[in-house]
């Protein structure tokens, strides 16, 4: 198959919806199916059985809801990536709280440096991997929403101090890069009512406890060409939702 006419199903996920879009292109790919319903996996699973949706390529994008962020501090003495990991696996429980073995954990790892790291329930993933294998689907990816984000814009930040943010479904996640090095990263609930005031409230907390004494530079997600509504959702899709399902195609 041609990769300029190479078709994909593009899943977006929060803990209040999902939406599934079937792209077709490569290069600045172009919607030609979609479908949103609830967030049960039963649900999506079920819609991913028809004919539309099965087959394809898929990637999932996760509303920042379901994502635990958190910020690896270098350490010495450590002898092996396993150790490295288990590491990781114990900043996650001091940051939040819960047991690491319920939760996939991943870092951009390096040493030396602080590391981002997130962690994902191990059964959401595992019920959205089962079922794509039963509708015969290849799973190309599955990330949250601010991941997707930082991968977009990383080369670009070297070296540079600058805020990431990251607005899905009512939630907001801000990081916080001073010198191409992760100084902080905060996730949370938006006011759907309010979201302008809740994220500027965001950005004052986080000023105030990573210590900034300077503005720094915001970084957004660019608009993209694909967010607007298609003819046939009848408006009733949130573009966020869109932003979520499109956010690794090139813009």
């Amino acid at each position: 198959m041609s990769r300029f006419t190479d078709a994909r199903l593009r899943i977006a996920l929060s803990q209040q919806q999902s939406l599934l879009i079937k792209t077709c292109g490569w290069w600045r790919p172009r919607a030609v199916a979609e479908t949103h319903c609830e967030a049960e996996l039963p649900t999506i699973n079920e819609h991913i059985q028809q004919q539309t949706w099965k087959g394809l390529r898929t990637e999932v994008t996760l509303c920042d809801s379901w994502a635990r962020y958190f910020i690896v501090e270098p350490v010495k003495g450590l002898r092996s990536f396993s150790e490295f990991k288990r590491y990781a696996a114990v900043c996650f429980e001091e940051k939040h709280g819960l047991a690491a073995a319920d939760w996939q954990i991943e870092a951009d790892w390096q040493t030396g440096v602080p590391m981002l790291g997130v962690a994902l329930p191990k059964k959401l993933l595992h019920g959205i991997k089962e079922g794509l294998h039963k509708a015969g689907n290849t799973l190309l990816a599955i990330d949250p929403f601010f991941v997707n984000i930082y991968n977009q814009c990383f080369r670009r930040i070297q070296h540079r101090s600058v805020w990431l943010l990251a607005i899905a479904p009512q939630h907001a996640t801000l990081g916080l890069v001073m010198n191409g090095q992760w100084r902080g990263i905060r996730s949370t609930h938006i006011d759907v009512s309010a979201p302008v005031t809740d994220v500027e409230r965001l950005i004052q907390r986080c000023q105030l406890q990573f210590g900034l004494t300077h503005d720094v530079p915001m970084v957004f997600l660019p608009a993209h060409r694909n967010q607007d509504q298609s003819r046939d959702s009848g408006g009733s899709t949130p573009s966020s939702m869109y932003q979520l399902a499109l956010s690794r195609c090139r813009p």
